[in-house]
């Protein structure tokens, strides 16, 4: 059994969560120039709804948005049930690095690359607007900062709080969730 979500009319999911085992979301990246991929590979909207038919755990689930080949640049967050159970999964068409949980306790992906490896892909998204690499990181650092404030384990409505934070919420944000998968329980919210 799981949940997923997505808009009228959209056949994949953008975020989801099978109950009791793990919840996944993307994030789009910055595009790449080649998309000679395209035949030969899963759109990330498809792939994170195969993922939520067909993985019975967070290792599954790993393994599946770790190494599916993907038609374009894509960010997959996943958490377990379990301590510990948490990464981000940074994909190119054809390489992946996965960034796990750290010591403090969250983990943050915006619209940016973040691993060594990658970090030339922001390379021509600079745009001085909402879709440029320097806003992605603006937004990463206001969830830092709101993210340090709260207690170890939030509850949803702290989430939230820290969801509408100026920068972090902007004209383009068209919904908003929380996803508990240890206590199978999740908050939606959407713009009105």
């Amino acid at each position: 059994r799981y949940m997923m979500v997505g808009f009228p009319g959209f056949s994949g999911a953008l975020s989801g969560m099978v109950h009791g085992k793990f919840s996944l979301s993307l994030n789009w990246a910055p595009p790449s120039t080649c998309a000679l991929h395209a035949i030969s590979s899963m759109s990330p909207p498809f792939l994170l709804r195969y993922v939520l038919d067909n993985a019975n755990s967070y290792e599954d689930a790993h393994r599946l948005l770790a190494n599916t080949p993907v038609s374009c640049p894509v960010f997959f967050t996943l958490c377990g049930s379990k301590k510990g159970e948490a990464c981000v999964i940074e994909r190119t068409e054809e390489h992946q690095c996965t960034t796990k949980i750290g010591t403090k306790g969250h983990l943050i992906q915006t619209n940016h690359f973040r691993t060594r490896g990658f970090t030339y892909l922001n390379e021509g998204n600079e745009e001085d607007d909402i879709y440029g690499t320097e806003h992605s990181k603006l937004r990463e650092s206001k969830l830092t900062k709101a993210l340090s404030k709260l207690r170890n384990i939030p509850d949803m409505e702290q989430c939230r709080e820290v969801l509408v934070v100026p920068e972090v919420e902007n004209e383009d944000t068209c919904q908003q969730m929380v996803l508990s998968p240890r206590e199978s329980t999740y908050r939606l919210w959407r713009r009105t």
